[in-house]
């Protein structure tokens, strides 16, 4: 555990006008996705790693859409025994702002005032990038080393379910290690299990007819209608997560019909369901059949095409992995309280670690979700501070240090 004496000259080597004008830097240049556009700020990041010592290479799982891998300590300990690797991850993208004009500061210009960080990102996740390039600064400059590897990787594409980003490097083989942090925003609680997403399309057919004998036709609209309703009434009591609660099932767009006066022959709805850990694939597949199973009952003429879109899994970590322990004390030792944890609601690439990669993984980073693609998105920058001084004493609690 990080000692009293080290997290003393941490926190005074941790510098709030560096880290913010580091986060003002990275939010200040504009990675919505779509389209995609984060190499610029992937390499903004990139050249800040390389400045403070580590190795560094750009590794693309798409034209144009290039993750940071960055490495720094040695890779033996004594006697010639492997140093632990410590995976620190975040992403370069954020959502687009269709409504620029309507927020109250420019949403890329990184704007500080009333001690919070305004901006696209700030919040999801570039708050967080900051608060870790600091840790490293300040341990640097405080003189304190470990003799583990700390890895750094910073990726694209999270917002649209990681697959040029996380889900390409860990299918490659290209990240993982002994434990992992993810610096979503959790407003430094300890996030320890995260909801995963099934979405898929339904396309509702029905007859067409012209609107002033609507009885010669077959409404889509109607049936869709019924349908949305038959999947948000579904009861989900005694499925309960402790931290997460129960699945939801949200019916994000319909879209129906050609015309006012013709009764639609089709409308099709997207709809998103989230599941907890322990909740597979295939029985979230056998819910949606046994919902257009009793639609189908009632009308024999119900007819629907179903079209999966993504999957992305849900994560959980045991309390009892060395991770958790470690970040739990060293979470208490900076904020002075008992560290809370927390049941992350939205997708992360924690998953990807933790389910694929063999790491175990916890979600750490400062803001709050309710924060992320919002109008006047924002950081406290009291929260920079303390998420970069506990990032600082996990990184010398959990890797091997030099004496």
């Amino acid at each position: 555990m990080v000692s009293s004496e080290e997290l003393k000259g941490i926190r005074e080597k941790v510098k709030m006008d560096r880290l913010i004008q580091r986060v003002s830097q990275l939010v200040a240049l504009e990675s919505e996705n779509p389209p995609g556009n984060e190499a610029g700020v992937a390499r903004l990041a990139a050249g800040w790693l390389q400045d403070l010592g580590f190795e560094v290479r750009l590794e693309e799982g798409a034209p144009g859409r290039p993750s940071v891998i960055a490495s720094l300590g040695a890779s033996k300990g004594d006697a010639g025994r492997m140093g632990r690797t410590l995976v620190w991850l975040g992403h370069l993208d954020v959502v687009p702002v269709p409504d620029p004009e309507s927020w109250s500061y420019p949403p890329y210009e990184g704007k500080v005032s009333g001690g919070r960080l305004y901006g696209r990102g700030a919040a999801d996740m570039k708050g967080a990038i900051g608060s870790v390039l600091e840790a490293v600064h300040a341990l640097k400059e405080a003189g304190l080393a470990w003799e583990g590897r700390l890895v750094v990787c910073l990726v694209p594409d999270e917002e649209t379910l990681g697959t040029h980003g996380a889900a390409y490097l860990a299918r490659e083989g290209m990240i993982g290690g002994n434990a992992g942090i993810v610096g979503e925003p959790t407003g430094l609680k300890l996030g320890l299990a995260e909801r995963g997403a099934f979405w898929y399309r339904l396309v509702v057919r029905g007859k067409a007819a012209h609107a002033s004998t609507p009885h010669l036709g077959e409404s889509a609209v109607l049936r869709a209608a019924r349908l949305t309703i038959a999947l948000l009434e579904q009861d989900f009591r005694g499925m309960e997560h402790p931290l997460l609660g129960r699945p939801t099932v949200n019916v994000g767009t319909i879209k129906g019909g050609t015309k006012i006066n013709v009764v639609p022959d089709r409308c099709e709805l997207e709809v998103d369901r989230r599941l907890l850990p322990g909740e597979g694939l295939d029985a979230v597949r056998k819910e949606v059949q046994a919902v257009l199973g009793y639609l189908r009952e009632e009308d024999k003429g119900f007819r629907v095409e179903v079209e999966e879109i993504g999957y992305a899994e849900p994560m959980e970590v045991d309390r009892e992995e060395e991770i958790v322990r470690v970040a739990s004390a060293v979470v208490e030792a900076v904020t002075g309280r008992p560290a809370e944890v927390y049941g992350m609601p939205a997708i992360t690439d924690a998953r990807f670690l933790t389910n694929d990669c063999a790491t175990p993984t916890v979600i750490f980073g400062p803001g709050t979700i309710n924060q992320a693609h919002t109008r006047d998105e924002y950081v406290d920058t009291e929260q920079l501070v303390a998420a970069a001084e506990v990032y600082a004493g996990l990184i010398l609690s959990y890797l091997d240090r030099c004496r």
